[in-house]
């Protein structure tokens, strides 16, 4: 005969938004420079064995997995407020919502989830293969016109410090990701500033990504306060 046995184990996070925040603007910032040199040292004829490393225009290296990690973060931030707020309030869905968003963002980071969209749009659409790279911005505008009229009541609900932040912050990684993409994919291969246009793409993407973790950070702060995880054991004995 065995009897079951519950134990609760409060766990308390103690986290320095300020600290997080410093140390992803100046990791972007060391790799906008690192980018800028080395595009230096290919026009002066050398090409260092760490380029492929920091390169921002290459996938499965440190820019691309700091951007996943930071999108999947940014996701647990949010998660952390949905799980806070009362289930009947509005807004709850919204909030769990967001988190999922940010999750699937780090994911197509990781995973290149956006190219393999714009190669069967551009199958289904019976376009050249040439421009599959970045047709992936046609689906992903439509539903990102589509979030955002499900998100206007949400959005306009917010303080205005919180409204505010994730507007600039919508704007500049929108602004990277998809308005830089189209304007780059206009410059590949014929000319000889597309390696300052995807320089600047993806240092808009990252710095989009910080304001809005700083913004959701504020938020938990301000509005949540501290939060405590409650894990509920079973022991058998």
């Amino acid at each position: 005969m065995s009897l079951t046995t519950k134990h609760n184990k409060t766990v308390s996070l103690n986290i320095n938004p300020a600290s997080i925040i410093k140390i992803e603007l100046i990791i972007v910032a060391a790799l906008l420079l690192l980018n800028l040199l080395q595009q230096f040292l290919l026009y002066e004829g050398i090409q260092p064995k760490i380029i492929t490393f920091i390169d921002l225009n290459e996938e499965n290296n440190f820019p691309s997995l700091f951007s996943g990690i930071n999108l999947m973060f940014t996701g647990c931030v949010v998660l952390l407020i949905s799980l806070a707020k009362d289930r009947g309030s509005r807004f709850y869905k919204h909030w769990f919502f967001i988190s999922f968003v940010f999750f699937f963002l780090g994911a197509d980071e990781l995973a290149s989830i956006h190219e393999r969209v714009g190669r069967y749009t551009s199958i289904f659409l019976g376009v050249e293969d040439t421009i599959g790279g970045f047709i992936w911005v046609l689906p992903f505008s439509i539903l990102l016109l589509i979030l955002a009229y499900f998100y206007l009541p949400f959005l306009l609900h917010l303080p205005a410090l919180y409204k505010k932040l994730l507007v600039i912050a919508s704007i500049v990684f929108v602004g990277g990701g998809m308005v830089m993409e189209s304007i780059g994919s206009t410059m590949v291969g014929v000319s000889v500033y597309y390696p300052l246009e995807y320089i600047v793409e993806e240092t808009l993407e990252m710095l989009g990504v910080i304001i809005f973790l700083y913004a959701f950070f504020k938020y938990l702060k301000n509005e949540i306060g501290e939060i405590n995880l409650s894990f509920l054991f079973r022991q058998v004995e």
